[in-house]
Parts: structure tokens; C-alpha cells; sequence
């Protein structure tokens, strides 16, 4: 079963200067992304990704929704599994076993996700390359240094609309040039997601494994 590995993400506004009569830097779009992102408090969308392993005949496809609230809380959900945090635990639940398995959080643990995907654009990449095409800016990041968030990733690949400054897609390469795309649709945001979202209650019957116990 597989998690859908990978992060949502973040970014922009509706309102910006036609960029025909301004220079589209790298500075310039990252500014929009961040003051669009800067206002969000909750955001949901819908993910397709997929994982093209360099060596395989195959890509694998996964799709679901996914819900971000500050404080570190999100929910991501496909047609058999459920992976969700309050910030403080984690919870993922596999419906075709009756199981879920509790954890402490560790925000260091998924390092692509939708989730992060739908957050915004990561603080330790910088920019190499840069194009607008059809109102779409495609931007390349490398990291800056490696660490936990950034030692197996070689690049990553954002495209982002200039109408909204909104990341629709995204796309990691890692050291062994496999690849991971996200792309989200039907983005909201502040739509005032309450708390209870990001918290799981098992019902009756429901096979609980608490890591947190042999830890």
C-alpha cells in the first residue's frame, strides 16, 4: 500500500502588474508566491501523482484530495488509505486492513507530499531557471545545501500560473533521476476547515498500532 509520498505546497494573488510590461525575474514571481501563500490559513485540493522510477517498465499512479490548515495539519486521502496530523500525532489508516497506525509527528518525515505541495515553495531551493509560457512560469530549484528536507532530491521543477500565482503542478527528480509529479486541481482557499478534519477516531472493530508506546 502505498502512501502517497511526495508535498502539497502553496502561493499567489489575483491582482499583479500584466508581466508584459514588467520583467519577470525570479525574485519578482517568488515575492507573489510568497504573498499569496502568506494569506493562506487552510487550503484543500484535489492530487493525481505519479512515480516514474528510472528502471521500471511502468509509472505508478495514485489519486485523492488533500486538506492543509496552519499548525502543521493536514489530510491526505485516497480510495483505501487515509494519512492525517494534528501537529502533534499521526494517524494512518488502511481501510483494507482495518488498521492505523498511530505516531508522534515529525515534519522531517514526508519531504514530498501533496500536502507540502499545497503550502508554497520551499525555502532551502533556489532558483536556476526560469520561463513564462502561455502564462504559465516554469521554474527550476536546486537545493541550496543538503539536509534533511533536500539530500536526495537533485532538482525541482514548479509550474505556476500568472493569473493566480497559484503552484498547479510540481515535479521532484531525485539523485537516481527518478521522479515524482504532483499535480492539484479544484484549489481552495480559507474555506475554514475546522480542526476536527485533521483528527482520527477509530471506530469499533478497528486494529490500532501505537507506535508511540515503544518509543
Amino acid at each position: 500500500m502505498m502512501i502517497p509520498t511526495a508535498s502539497l505546497i502553496a502561493t499567489m494573488l489575483l491582482f499583479s502588474l500584466p508581466l508584459h510590461a514588467q520583467e519577470l525575474t525570479a525574485q519578482y514571481v517568488l515575492e507573489k508566491v510568497q504573498e499569496k501563500y502568506s494569506t493562506m490559513n487552510d487550503a484543500s485540493a484535489q492530487f493525481v501523482q505519479k512515480t516514474i522510477l528510472r528502471f521500471a517498465k511502468k509509472e505508478q499512479v495514485q489519486s485523492g484530495s488533500v486538506k492543509v490548515k496552519k499548525g502543521n495539519k493536514y489530510r491526505v486521502e485516497t480510495g483505501e488509505q487515509l494519512l492525517m496530523t494534528d501537529g502533534t500525532t499521526v494517524w494512518i489508516v488502511s481501510r483494507t486492513n482495518k488498521q492505523v497506525l498511530i505516531d508522534h509527528f515529525n515534519r522531517n518525515n514526508r519531504v514530498i507530499s501533496p500536502e507540502k505541495f499545497l503550502t508554497g515553495l520551499p525555502n532551502d531551493f533556489e532558483v536556476k531557471r526560469i520561463q513564462s509560457v502561455d502564462g504559465v512560469v516554469n521554474m527550476l530549484l536546486e537545493p541550496k545545501v543538503r539536509n534533511a528536507q533536500t539530500r536526495n532530491i537533485r532538482s525541482l521543477t514548479a509550474w505556476i500560473q500568472t493569473g493566480t500565482w497559484v503552484i498547479e503542478k510540481i515535479e521532484y527528480l531525485d539523485l537516481r533521476n527518478n521522479r515524482i509529479e504532483i499535480a492539484l486541481s479544484t484549489i481552495t482557499f480559507n474555506q475554514q476547515i475546522p480542526d476536527s478534519e485533521f483528527v482520527y477516531v477509530p471506530p469499533q472493530g478497528m486494529k490500532i498500532v501505537d507506535m508511540r508506546a515503544v518509543q
